[in-house]
């Protein structure tokens, strides 16, 4: 698809698959750059050393005027703002990864959606 820079959350299992798999495409493809998105100073990345560059969401200032817990959805806010494609696993309808994927949608990115249990 051409994409070569590619934003993740750093939170959870599946962001820490992805971070993984694009480390492993990078030995194919040099020109690809993973870019940690952090929401909050603190978050704590299982392995940092798989990106290429790590940036905060937002200034601690605004974090304190949201707060922490706004500060997820709207780093996913950024990130589909900023984004052409998303690669997608919801498997609750009730959770922020399927609010962030409707807002994908909304947006008219590229869903490219991994599937519960191979279905």
């Amino acid at each position: 698809m051409g994409i070569t820079t590619f934003l993740n959350g750093g939170m959870g299992h599946f962001d820490h698959l992805c971070a993984i798999a694009i480390d492993k495409l990078k030995v194919k493809h040099p020109d690809i750059r993973q870019l940690l998105i952090k929401p909050y100073q603190t978050l704590k990345v299982p392995d940092e050393a798989l990106f290429d560059d790590a940036g905060l969401f937002a200034l601690d200032w605004y974090i304190a005027h949201i707060g922490p817990r706004r500060a997820i959805p709207k780093r996913n806010e950024y990130m589909i703002q900023n984004a052409s494609a998303a690669i997608c696993y919801v498997h609750h309808r009730s959770s922020g990864a399927y609010k962030t994927y409707q807002l994908a949608k909304g947006n008219g990115l590229t869903i490219i959606d991994i599937p519960i249990g191979g279905e």
